[in-house]
């Protein structure tokens, strides 16, 4: 049995698992129903751990909904889901992204490595 994190995009029925993930971490999931198709989850064993998503409008895009299962922290999965939400946003030709974070001061940390990666 592999215990590999996979990060893909979210299938209809998990959209209720990524919904409580969002609440259990007191993130917004208002307008969330609306940008499923970019949304992003990481599993482990079928179970979703993480979640990412992209609102992409004709001058940029938002960068939202990430989070990760308290226990899955510290193992790089917020980082991969990022990439992997930035790798899509660049493929629908997006230049500007924007990051949506109600916890700015514990994620200065990540904001900074955005921004280096976005090299801002």
């Amino acid at each position: 049995m592999t215990d590999l994190v996979q990060i893909d995009r979210v299938h209809p029925e998990e959209h209720p698992a990524v919904m409580r993930l969002l609440q259990q971490h007191h993130l917004p999931i208002d307008g969330l129903e609306h940008h499923w198709p970019h949304t992003l989850v990481a599993r482990r064993q079928a179970r979703v751990i993480g979640s990412a998503a992209l609102e992409l409008y004709a001058d940029g895009a938002l960068l939202r909904s990430v989070v990760v299962n308290e226990e899955e922290r510290g193992r790089g999965i917020a980082h991969d889901l990022v990439e992997a939400a930035l790798a899509e946003a660049a493929a629908a030709g997006t230049r500007d992204i924007y990051l949506l974070t109600t916890t700015a001061g514990r994620s200065e940390e990540h904001t900074s490595e955005l921004q280096s990666h976005l090299n801002l």
